[in-house]
C-alpha cells in the first residue's frame, strides 16, 4: 500500500513539472515568434493585492478593478477596468523562469513567473508607485 502511494505522489510530482515546463516553453515560444501562430496564447492577470507609495509612505490599495492582458500572438499589453482598455506594444524579454514586460515611457513593469504565472506589476502615476501582485490565468 505504501508503494502506491509513492508511485502515486511520484506521478503527480512528474506531471506538476511537466506542465510547468510546457507553459515556461509555450510562453517562450509564442512571445519569440517560433511557435504556430494558432497556438498563440492571451493571459488575463488579475491583481489580489495592491500598495501605492508616495512621497513619505506606502500602504494598502483599493482595488480599483484595474487588470491587465497579455496577447502572445499579437505582443500586446493592455491595462483594463470598467472604462475599457489602453493598448501598449511593451518591451518583452525573458530572464531564466521570468517574462519581463517594460512599458519604459508609461513608467511601467511587469514581471511574470512563467511556471505558476504569479505576477508583480510596478506602475507609476506622477511621483506615486503603485505595487500590484496577483495571478494569471488563460483568458477566454
Amino acid at each position: 500500500m505504501r508503494n502506491d502511494k509513492l508511485v502515486f505522489v511520484e506521478t503527480d510530482i512528474v506531471n506538476w513539472k511537466m506542465k510547468q515546463i510546457a507553459t515556461y516553453l509555450f510562453l517562450m515560444l509564442t512571445l519569440t515568434g517560433y511557435a504556430n501562430t494558432a497556438d498563440a496564447m492571451s493571459l488575463r492577470c488579475d491583481f489580489n493585492t495592491k500598495f501605492v507609495c508616495r512621497e513619505t509612505s506606502c500602504g494598502m490599495s483599493e482595488d480599483n478593478g484595474v487588470y491587465a492582458l497579455i496577447d502572445t500572438e499579437a505582443k500586446t499589453y493592455s491595462r483594463c477596468d470598467a472604462r475599457g482598455c489602453d493598448h501598449y506594444k511593451p518591451e518583452i524579454s525573458t530572464s531564466g523562469r521570468f517574462l519581463n514586460i517594460a512599458l519604459p515611457a508609461n513608467g511601467m513593469n511587469m514581471k511574470l513567473r512563467t511556471d505558476d504565472l504569479s505576477v508583480v506589476d510596478v506602475a507609476t502615476i506622477g511621483l506615486d508607485v503603485l505595487v500590484s501582485r496577483g495571478d494569471c490565468k488563460p483568458a477566454m
